[in-house]
């Protein structure tokens, strides 16, 4: 066979560097026997080593490998994430590990916390110094009696997850105190921890799970535009000083709690009512009345609750005798549900249980807006139904929202029943991605309306633009100056409202339909969340065939019962009209009630 022309050696090295970029790790480290030509190209790009990918056809390497791979690899090191054991070699690789530089994410997991190696002091320091994603689990930072902080400064470090790390208290708190930009914290199972009173002005989420000593004090006072606070399996009861000022940002603070029957939950029988406490979390097997019954006693101790999630454990088909009249013990009690907004049944299988406590919630909530349930068996149209009207009225029906998922599934298997008025006009007609993330928002939009197949707007018809747009023909934006968001209108009596408020209630309240249809495509593609380490044009494929697919599960749900948009069905106003005089004349007429 004539042997044909290297034309891809030809290449500059740029462009064969961003060729071997494009292919997962093992199969670009393979191009170095190639030739002379190729032998120097993987390891001086950047290394993207993720045994989390789903490229990744490992899940563990053992120190003998890393090191391997180390040694073989001189350029800069974008992402690290790998778990491994605490064997012999694991000092070697961290030495060589050090001495590299870490641009962007570094995820080391050891499989066992019974050798916890200690890090190397500038792993941390001069490699680790454009660090933006660590996470940690089962190894040591510092010395155990130490105070001082385990690194010098992370001036980019955005997310930390410590999970069974060696270090002292005071250690971490100056380890968070380095960190000038960190905004997501995560803590779990952290030895010695009993007081959090982290100096950071920019943290925002902070996530305490399953310490291993009672905490003693909490304090938010020097966390000023702090967020959203959760705490896993934390027994509140017990810490003897709890600050939240109510004053601040805080909009969110979650318990979680284990399982109905779990003895670690039988200490809140008689305890106090935590009014901090804004979102709860905890488990139930619906087995008998006394069991919803001391689920209703634990509602009753989180007076300003707002959001509930329930995890139903079945473990069979109890028996309609268990329940008897439950609730007409509960008739006098006085449940105080004036707060709570959203309830959510994740496992649900419509057992006589999960049904009765199911429809007391509905009952009991004053301001519910909407009760999710996630159910993990097969369900038809009759069989959803049913359940709603079990569990509630006609009137109430709307609240109700059924869609097919067990507690394991990380990706919910949406019913049509459920979601045919989210969907009935929800198909995407066109996706522009491949953009910078930096670009002004006009800058992607008119990039996008350069292209042939944009589908601009009819005459007689608007598209519905945030504050991030020029207002042009075709493009209705809300009025500036003049308050727009849904959670600044809480509270308020749209009566009162004037002429340009009114109109900006209701265009936001339109932007969270289209808003919670792209939260329904993320929560089906995770991928969207958070695009891998691909090259832009790569991504952009990626976001593409994710809104592609999507539409394909659409038209294969309705078909032909689909419904059209042909331009027939449009009404064509003057469309010679300004928009400005356009966006005046609906205020006016909203305004005035007709």
């Amino acid at each position: 066979m004539e042997e044909q022309e290297d034309r891809i050696s030809l290449l500059p090295d740029c462009l064969v560097g961003h060729i071997l970029y494009l292919l997962p790790p093992k199969a670009a480290a393979r191009t170095m026997v190639l030739s002379r030509r190729w032998s120097n190209v993987w390891p001086s790009l950047p290394l993207d080593l993720n045994l989390d990918s789903p490229n990744s056809d490992v899940d563990f390497l053992s120190a003998e490998s890393i090191t391997s791979i180390l040694s073989s690899h001189r350029g800069p090191i974008r992402c690290f994430c790998v778990t491994t054991d605490a064997g012999f070699g694991t000092r070697a690789w961290l030495r060589t590990l050090a001495q590299k530089r870490l641009d962007d994410t570094l995820i080391l997991r050891w499989a066992s916390d019974l050798d916890q190696p200690t890090l190397p002091a500038n792993l941390l320091g001069s490699a680790g110094v454009n660090l933006r994603h660590l996470v940690l689990h089962c190894c040591r930072l510092g010395g155990p009696g130490n105070t001082r902080s385990p690194v010098p400064i992370l001036p980019r470090l955005d997310f930390l997850y410590l999970s069974n790390v060696l270090i002292s208290e005071a250690a971490l708190h100056s380890m968070i105190q380095v960190c000038p930009v960190i905004r997501e914290l995560h803590l779990f199972m952290i030895d010695g921890l009993r007081l959090i009173s982290f100096h950071s002005h920019t943290l925002k989420i902070l996530y305490v799970s399953v310490p291993r000593v009672p905490l003693d004090e909490f304090s938010d006072q020097h966390m000023p535009n702090l967020e959203r606070v959760t705490f896993e399996f934390v027994n509140l009861w017990r810490i003897p000083a709890f600050t939240i000022d109510s004053g601040k940002k805080v909009r969110e603070l979650a318990l979680k709690l284990p399982t109905m029957d779990s003895p670690h939950l039988s200490i809140i029988s008689n305890q106090r009512r935590l009014f901090f406490i804004t979102s709860l979390v905890f488990g139930m097997k619906f087995a008998d009345g006394k069991e919803l019954r001391r689920g209703v006693h634990i509602l009753s101790l989180f007076p300003r609750l707002q959001r509930l999630e329930i995890r139903c454990f079945n473990f069979g088909t109890p028996n309609a005798q268990d329940f008897g009249d439950w609730d007409s013990l509960l008739e006098t009690t006085i449940l105080p549900m004036k707060h709570l907004r959203h309830i959510i049944f994740n496992g649900y299988c419509g057992t006589i249980g999960e049904n009765e406590f199911a429809r007391y919630l509905m009952c009991k909530a004053e301001s519910l807006t909407s009760m999710e349930i996630n159910h993990a068996v097969d369900w038809n149209l009759q069989d959803i139904n049913y359940q709603k009207e079990s569990i509630c009225s006609s009137d109430k029906a709307c609240h109700l929202c059924f869609m097919r998922r067990s507690l394991t599934e990380s990706q919910p298997n949406h019913r049509p029943a459920v979601v045919l008025r989210r969907l009935k006009d929800g198909r995407f007609t066109y996706v522009g991605a491949g953009k910078a993330g930096a670009c002004h928002d006009m800058a992607v939009l008119k990039d996008c309306q350069a292209d042939e197949w944009f589908p601009h707007p009819p005459a007689g018809r608007y598209y519905l633009a945030d504050a991030g747009y020029t207002e042009s023909q075709g493009y209705m934006t809300p009025f500036r100056n003049t308050r727009y968001h849904i959670n600044d209108f809480r509270g308020v009596e749209l009566e009162t409202l004037e002429c340009e408020e009114k109109f900006n209630y209701i265009h936001s309240r339109l932007r969270n339909v289209i808003e919670r249809r792209f939260g329904g495509l993320k929560q089906r593609w995770h991928i969207v969340e958070r695009v891998p380490y691909f090259a832009r044009k790569k991504q952009a494929m990626v976001i593409i065939s994710c809104f592609t697919t999507d539409n394909y599960l659409w038209l294969r749900k309705y078909g032909h019962n689909a419904p059209s948009y042909e331009l027939s069905e449009w009404v064509v106003l003057n469309s010679g009209t300004q928009t400005t005089a356009v966006r005046e004349l609906i205020s006016t007429v909203v305004w005035s009630g007709i």
